[in-house]
């Protein structure tokens, strides 16, 4: 991938608001550096108010590594340790400037977190804010097809008008795209063949990435090797990454990568180009500096500001 795109110009009279305020939604008991992740990515890529819902357990954990940005302790599961389904309302009343949301890295699949998911998306399709889904809410999204119909519809509403379709990026890597393709488009079975296997594509990668972008009015990141960033009618693709990147956690980084240019103010399509690349050149600096093997999730964090600075408008 080529891009020419650049990161928003920061005006002289800018302040931390009008630079963009992103709300990650993230974590759970078990994967509570999911949240951080991405947001400590998505503050160094330059969103100017950055907050992090997670639940009560995760919380504490989560203050000790985020000194720069607000940690709301969303009501939690007390077995599963994860969001519960109404725990959306009290986080709203916590922040009330969000330019884009980011949710999915750590929320762990069940029904509280399906229930959560469900009125996350209502509330973002009522309000038009962008929104970035990536990790486990496409694994519930794919479980919950219910969820992808009412995308669907939502798409047909405002086909003709652009500017009123919600911004949405999906950020799956291949087996999460499997199984959300697999569930839109099921593979016809003969009698005495076995089911097709849910996390296996029966088209390139590519064409299931365009497919899913065009039912779901989605852009769609496809990630691997080389990424595939698709809007359904436009498509490029990213070779800039390193297998130093096969590392847990890194996901979550471009998560925060992605939403963070969202809630700036980019376009899905743009902001996933760039993100896109920013992480991956992030991850071949990390390289550099600590060797292919080494390599972690917070390492590309911290390579992301002299990527970034490449980029300025």
């Amino acid at each position: 991938m080529n891009t020419d795109l650049k990161l928003p110009v920061i005006s002289s009279d800018a302040n931390k608001y009008t630079r963009g305020s992103l709300l990650v939604l993230a974590g759970s008991r078990r994967y509570f550096g999911a949240g951080v992740l991405a947001t400590l990515a998505a503050e160094k890529t330059g969103a100017g108010y950055v907050s992090l819902a997670t639940p009560k357990s995760s919380a504490y954990a989560a203050r000790q590594h985020l000194l720069c940005s607000p940690v709301i302790e969303a009501a939690e599961d007390a077995v599963l340790g994860c969001f519960t389904a109404t725990a959306l309302p009290d986080i709203l009343q916590e922040i009330r400037r969000i330019n884009a949301l980011c949710a999915g890295p750590g929320l762990t699949v069940n029904d509280n977190t399906a229930t959560f998911l469900r009125e996350l998306l209502r509330h973002a399709l009522q309000e038009r804010t962008p929104l970035l889904l990536d990790a486990d809410a496409l694994s519930i999204l794919a479980a919950k097809p219910e969820l992808m119909s009412r995308l669907q519809r939502e798409r047909q509403n405002h086909e003709l008008d652009v500017e009123q379709q919600m911004q949405l990026i999906l950020t799956p890597h291949e087996g999460e795209l499997a199984r959300m393709h697999n569930a839109l488009f099921p593979a016809p079975r003969f009698e005495g063949e076995a089911p097709w296997p849910a996390t296996k594509l029966k088209v390139p990668v590519s064409q299931a990435a365009q497919e899913l972008a065009m039912e779901l009015g989605a852009v769609i990141v496809a990630k691997g090797p080389t990424t595939y960033i698709t809007s359904g009618g436009e498509l490029v693709e990213c070779n800039k990454a390193t297998p130093a990147l096969a590392k847990a956690g890194t996901g979550d980084v471009l998560s925060g990568v992605i939403s963070s240019l969202l809630a700036q103010g980019m376009r899905a399509f743009e902001a996933a180009a760039l993100g896109v690349e920013i992480h991956s050149l992030a991850g071949v600096a990390a390289e550099q500096k600590q060797g292919r093997r080494s390599v972690t999730a917070l390492d590309v964090v911290e390579a992301i500001p002299q990527v970034v600075s490449s980029f300025e408008g």
